[in-house]
């Protein structure tokens, strides 16, 4: 009986970093295909890439070819890993099956990530069905030229290539099969990166991302095809870099928002343009008063506080500010992990 690798693994840990870095590759991509972002982000950024199974180190182990099943098995692993700081990157397929792992993760209660980062991938609205997967070897050749000319290196060595079909066609198999459940908003910042000649995805298919989180969409364009982060590595390297380490914090919590310090509190929020919001209160009148002039803004969702609920309303909370008492006290995401 073959054992299981990991799903999420780490080739250089660095017991330093503030935040770790999971990476999800491309269809027929492996962990390698991340190979030099460690060197490139420092010590501060630690970085883990998902191995699919059936390749590298996990070549004995039956694909998967299902997305519900990947994503699953992925969010079962960082949910266990949850208690340190951590973002998502996805390129192509590896940017759809981000946004599912956030989504699981989120619907479960576990702690989200800092910042999902989707390259080169339209939203689940514009998920398109397809059948590459049922290429024979001439035509899925072709395709993958069509994507790219970065896929010419692979293509000129058959042994190779005879090699990679199996993968590549299974991973066309898990997108193109792949139908996406209703719109969940995430409390993660979103930012979506392409390469300025992709033919993939239009611009009008990325700037769609936005209904997807409850922060303003970043979208960052590069020189390139679908393929672009190869040759562009170093800048986007630099991109993910200075999200981390300045990116806004998600959501901020105000719990006890209907009392007179926590109305002056979301009052001098709101004038910064902080946010988005989540007011909590025990009073659902108030707290609906409260809010209403904020509902337009998209800033705002409610949630009555009590004992029971205290630990969900935390969760996907990066500040909490709590006025329950005579004054206000600001936890931020590590005080909440230890409460």
């Amino acid at each position: 009986m073959t054992t299981s690798a990991p799903w999420v693994q780490c080739a250089q840990p660095h017991s330093t970093a503030v935040c770790r870095l999971i990476c999800f590759p491309h269809a027929g991509g492996s962990a390698n295909a991340f190979r030099p972002w460690p060197n490139l982000l420092g010590p501060r950024v630690e970085v883990h890439v998902i191995q699919y199974p059936g390749r590298a180190n996990r070549f004995a182990e039956p694909f998967v070819d299902d997305m519900s099943v990947a994503a699953d098995r992925i969010a079962r692993e960082l949910a266990a890993q949850s208690n340190r700081p951590y973002a998502l990157f996805g390129h192509s397929m590896g940017g759809a099956i981000a946004y599912e792992v956030a989504r699981l993760l989120h619907e479960r209660s576990v702690e989200p990530p800092r910042h999902l980062f989707v390259s080169g991938r339209q939203p689940p609205m514009h998920q398109r069905p397809g059948e590459v997967h049922t290429f024979d070897d001439s035509r899925l050749a072709s395709e993958l030229l069509r994507l790219s000319n970065a896929n010419e290196e692979l293509l000129a060595e058959p042994e190779l290539a005879k090699l990679m079909f199996p993968i590549i066609r299974n991973d066309y198999r898990l997108i193109e099969t792949y139908r996406p459940g209703k719109i969940t908003v995430l409390t993660t910042p979103i930012t979506v990166l392409i390469g300025d000649d992709d033919k993939e995805l239009t611009m009008d298919e990325v700037r769609d991302w936005s209904h997807y989180t409850r922060h303003r969409l970043n979208v960052r364009s590069f020189p390139g095809d679908h393929f672009y982060l190869i040759d562009q590595c170093r800048a986007v390297t630099d991109l993910v870099a200075a999200t981390i380490a300045t990116g806004a914090p998600g959501v901020i919590g105000v719990a006890g928002a209907t009392g007179s310090v926590g109305r002056l509190v979301v009052a001098e929020l709101v004038r910064l343009g902080a946010g988005p919001l989540r007011l909590g209160g025990r009073r659902s009148e108030e707290l609906r008063r409260i809010a209403a002039p904020l509902a337009d803004a998209e800033q705002v969702s409610l949630e009555l506080n009590d004992p029971e609920s205290t630990a969900r309303f935390c969760c996907g909370v990066d500040v909490v500010v709590n006025c329950a008492g005579p004054s206000y006290v600001i936890l931020d995401r590590l005080a909440l992990a230890a409460r």
